[in-house]
């Protein structure tokens, strides 16, 4: 059992970064977090412990992998190739094996903070909070920070700030396949209009195809990063000539701040609850 004060031990040696070393059982007291109620009665709960649980099987694997040789991590690859797939990418370049069994802790983690979140935390795409987790439990490790009761919450309440800050409002425009008569050329069903996709396309088309020129000879992100702007606005514009035409409505819909991920499922949810009502 893990007592309330015990810390996940530092593995600052594995980063070659001597002057960031917090020396053993150091208790970090991180500046400017409020040490809210939520945080409070987390670090008494069940959930919390769990969660400590996990990190400590992470800083685990950790160290399990940093200590072998390349010889060694080899061979043991061969035998467990599962492992080999589960991975932080290194600030510095490269990556740091956490092994399956890290990797799914890290998802439980995620999963059970997500889910203390209540309402709010269906606003998250799971996969991509477990990303920002990874990446923040690595830079507080690098940092010289230690987990314990107070930092655990901080840590994970930081990820979520973090993907929120991403949070945007989008509009969705779907193509339906739905028979509708040819009038009126725009109705709306609830939070979902419908418009007739020749009206649409000959609205917007010349106006998408202008954003996508700019998209794709914009530049900044290096020659990578430009090719995959010009593979999305070249998809972008086929779609809208080859793939919309074939339907003859549209449907959009204006979903509320959350994952992009998430707010492409709920528009498809609601435009097809819509067609039901």
């Amino acid at each position: 059992m893990i007592a309330p004060n015990e810390k996940v031990r530092s593995a600052n040696f594995l980063f070659k970064s001597p002057s960031r070393t917090t020396p053993q059982g150091r208790r970090y007291n991180q500046p400017g977090l409020p040490h809210n109620s939520r945080c409070k009665k987390m670090n008494t709960s069940s959930r919390y412990r769990t969660q400590f649980a996990d990190f400590q099987l992470i800083q685990d694997e950790i160290l399990k992998f940093a200590g072998m040789k390349p010889p060694e991590l080899m061979s043991y690859f061969k035998e467990h190739p599962a492992d080999a797939l589960y991975t932080i990418p290194h600030p510095a370049g490269g990556t740091v094996f956490v092994g399956k069994k890290g990797g799914q802790a890290f998802s439980r983690i995620s999963a059970s903070y997500l889910e203390s979140l209540g309402s709010s935390g269906l606003d998250f795409d799971s996969h991509a909070f477990t990303d920002e987790v990874e990446k923040l439990y690595l830079e507080w490790i690098i940092s010289g920070k230690t987990l314990d009761q107070t930092t655990l919450c901080h840590l994970l309440d930081d990820g979520a700030a973090r993907r929120r800050s991403a949070h945007i409002s989008l509009q969705h425009y779907i193509p339906c396949s739905v028979v509708f008569a040819e009038t009126p050329p725009e109705f709306e069903v609830g939070p979902v209009k419908f418009r007739r996709m020749l009206d649409f396309l000959s609205e917007y088309l010349s106006l998408i195809k202008n954003r996508a020129d700019a998209a794709r000879y914009s530049t900044g992100q290096g020659p990578q990063g430009e090719r995959s702007k010009r593979s999305q606005a070249d998809f972008l514009v086929q779609e809208l000539e080859l793939f919309f035409p074939t339907f003859k409505w549209i449907a959009s819909i204006v979903i509320p701040a959350c994952d992009s991920s998430v707010s492409r499922e709920r528009a498809h949810r609601g435009v097809q609850s819509s067609w039901i009502s």
